[in-house]
């Protein structure tokens, strides 16, 4: 952060009030140093108690005012004490954010767990929208309010072994995008800023392997202007009884595919697979949520079986969407939104990688993630669902 105005010097932010989540070590710590030098009284966190200590006090003795604070900000409880700690220090006014505190996992996309990508998650992604939410009142008390996410180059390019941290910052791309929209009336300015690799502590050790552009994407293209045969190809499509999904489940089928999908609702998904039977497309159905982790594995074991252990087409649809204001977003709404529109889609991929593996169509296994114009643009009122679209476009 250089802070450079006319004539060299530094400009000041004396008065100013800061909070830096992870600030105990590599780029949190840089920016804690940089903010109280240049006069701000600034607040810091981390899981670690020691470190977070040892911290204070050699930042004591540099003569700069910073507060700290033990708090692990992938836990709502904590964030929730971590921001009544700042409103009682800096007296219910906050002039900055900065949402720098995050966790790496390196591994085989395959090989995440649940609790893998929960904690990533929640550390990476929702504590900064959960952050953002709690810090508004004090920000707006602030006379310029400024929020910084500290995102990662991984949110814009492929690196093999990150890809749930890469969707965390894909998200936070474009959470930055939506709350920029939606708090600019309120005088808050929103910022990302994704560094490229630094050879912190968290990733020192980590062997960066960026994907190809063969590896990164597989295009197709039909020939002499003639619609293409998927004869003998088979398909899953969640969220294939209405709207975008149905008229996916249509073409794949009508080109010869035998289309598997599915849907919350029972009574809704025979009609249509009454409809589509007397058009003589082969359709098969299951009720399911997709929102729900036991409900995905279930839908999986079904299309293993349907298909022989052979899938050649995901199409990840189904996506559920919340209208109201940020500040008004609950738990429950954010976690029922990413578990349906973002979750359903990297669990459904690892659960149909080895059978996409096998399978038989030119070019190998396809899969197609249905995202939105909302994960590009900042839309206020939807900032949930714009997150998850976000993560579509940038991961």
């Amino acid at each position: 952060m250089a802070a450079v105005a006319a004539g060299g010097e530094r400009w000041s932010l004396a008065g100013a009030t800061a909070l830096v989540t992870g600030g105990s070590k590599g780029i949190g710590h840089a920016i804690v140093e940089e903010l109280a030098g240049l006069g701000a009284r600034v607040h810091t966190c981390s899981c670690n108690a020691a470190e977070l200590e040892e911290c204070r006090q050699r930042w004591a003795e540099k003569g700069l005012v910073v507060t700290v604070s033990v708090c692990d900000v992938g836990d709502r409880a904590n964030r929730e004490k971590l921001m009544a700690v700042v409103k009682d220090t800096f007296n219910n006014k906050l002039d900055i954010l900065v949402n720098n505190a995050a966790q790496m996992v390196v591994k085989p996309a395959v090989e995440f767990t649940g609790d893998d990508y929960s904690r990533i998650m929640a550390t990476n992604l929702e504590a900064c929208f959960h952050l953002s939410q709690l810090a508004y009142p004090l920000l707006r008390n602030a006379s310029v309010g400024s929020i910084v996410h500290i995102s990662s180059i991984g949110s814009c390019i492929s690196y093999h072994g990150l890809a749930v941290h890469s969707i965390a910052k894909g998200g936070m791309n474009q959470l930055t995008r939506s709350l920029a929209s939606e708090w600019a009336h309120d005088n808050i300015r929103v910022n990302g800023v994704a560094p490229g690799i630094i050879t912190t502590e968290m990733c020192k050790d980590c062997k960066y392997i960026p994907c190809t552009a063969r590896e990164g994407a597989m295009a197709a293209a039909a020939v002499g202007g003639e619609r293409w045969s998927l004869a003998g190809a088979t398909a899953l499509v969640t969220g294939g009884s209405k709207g975008i999904g149905h008229a996916i489940v249509e073409e794949l089928a009508s080109l010869g595919a035998r289309v598997h999908t599915c849907s919350r609702n029972a009574a809704e998904l025979e009609e249509c697979r009454r409809r589509w039977a007397e058009k003589g497309l082969v359709v098969t159905v299951s009720v399911c949520d997709v929102g729900d982790r036991a409900d995905r594995e279930k839908l999986m074991a079904v299309v293993k079986d349907t298909f022989d252990g052979k899938l050649d087409i995901l199409v990840n649809n189904a996506a559920q969407v919340i209208f109201k204001p940020a500040v008004e977003c609950t738990g429950e709404d954010y976690s029922r939104l990413m578990a349906t529109n973002l979750e359903s889609c990297f669990h459904l991929s690892q659960l149909a990688y080895p059978l996409l593996r096998n399978a038989s169509i030119s070019g190998g296994g396809s899969i197609v993630n249905i995202s939105s114009t909302a994960g590009c643009l900042g839309c206020p009122g939807v900032v949930v669902y714009c997150i998850a679209k976000g993560i579509h476009c940038c991961s």
